[in-house]
């Protein structure tokens, strides 16, 4: 391989899937309980180089860690508000699907 100088390489992205966790603490319920919630979500950059190279660009790892910490906080506590602290475990569903059209 002969490689010109003009030419670098500035980014590497990876094309296997990335676990983002997003821990919200002390998250009131509707009864006013607090409680703790983890949620991993699984992402991938891509599929092609057009969407690597506007990650990288457009939008970039420090600001989609910002973006993805907001959206999912907020999320988490508007679905955790709606409900009683007896009803928090059962939301994986119902949170799962709401994130993905929120996201998406």
């Amino acid at each position: 391989w002969v490689w010109p100088g003009w030419c670098r390489i500035s980014h590497i992205i990876t094309r296997a899937t990335i676990t983002y966790n997003a821990p919200t603490r002390n998250c009131p319920t509707a009864d006013n309980v607090m409680v703790n919630v983890d949620l991993s979500l699984t992402f991938r950059i891509g599929p092609d180089t057009e969407a690597a190279h506007n990650f990288v660009y457009k939008l970039g790892a420090h600001r989609f860690d910002e973006l993805m910490s907001a959206e999912t906080e907020e999320a988490i506590r508007g679905l955790v508000y709606s409900v009683t602290h007896d009803k928090v475990n059962d939301l994986r569903e119902e949170f799962a699907v709401g994130m993905l059209s929120t996201l998406n």
